[in-house]
C-alpha cells in the first residue's frame, strides 16, 4: 500500500510538472485562437496538481488545510477557464461579454471566498 501511494505523489507530481510545461509552451504560442485560456488552464491543473502533492506530503493537518485551501484556486477556476478556452477556441468570442464573464465567476470566487473563511462557518468542511 505504501509503494501505491509513493507512485500516485510521483504521478501527480509528473502531471503538476507536465502541466506547468504546457502552460509555459502554449503561453509562447498564445497568438493562436484560445491559446491564452489553455495557457491559464494548463496552469491552474499544474497548482492544484502540486497543491496536492504538497498536501500530501505535510505532516500536520494545519498545513494539510492550508493546502487544501490553495488548491481551490485550481479547482474552481479550471471550470470556469475550460469554458472560457472552449468559447474562444470554435470562435463564440460574443459570448464572454463582461457581464457573461462576471456572473460565471461568482460561484467560484464565492466558493473559494467560503474554503478560506471556513473556520468560521464550516460549509466547505464541517469536520476534517
Amino acid at each position: 500500500m505504501f509503494s501505491s501511494y509513493v507512485l500516485f505523489m510521483i504521478l501527480l507530481a509528473i502531471a503538476a510538472a507536465v502541466s506547468g510545461v504546457l502552460a509555459v509552451y502554449v503561453w509562447r504560442h498564445r497568438e493562436m485562437p484560445g491559446a491564452r485560456a489553455l495557457a491559464l488552464l494548463m496552469l491552474l491543473v499544474a497548482e492544484w496538481s502540486a497543491g496536492y502533492v504538497l498536501e500530501l506530503l505535510s505532516p500536520g493537518l494545519q498545513q494539510k488545510i492550508f493546502w487544501a485551501q490553495v488548491q481551490y484556486l485550481g479547482i474552481v477556476g479550471t471550470p470556469l477557464v475550460w469554458l472560457i478556452f472552449v468559447l474562444r477556441y470554435t470562435g463564440r468570442e460574443s459570448w464572454l461579454s463582461r457581464l457573461n464573464l462576471a456572473l460565471l465567476a461568482l460561484i467560484p470566487l464565492f466558493t473559494l471566498l467560503l474554503t478560506w473563511t471556513n473556520e468560521w462557518h464550516h460549509w466547505i468542511w464541517i469536520d476534517v
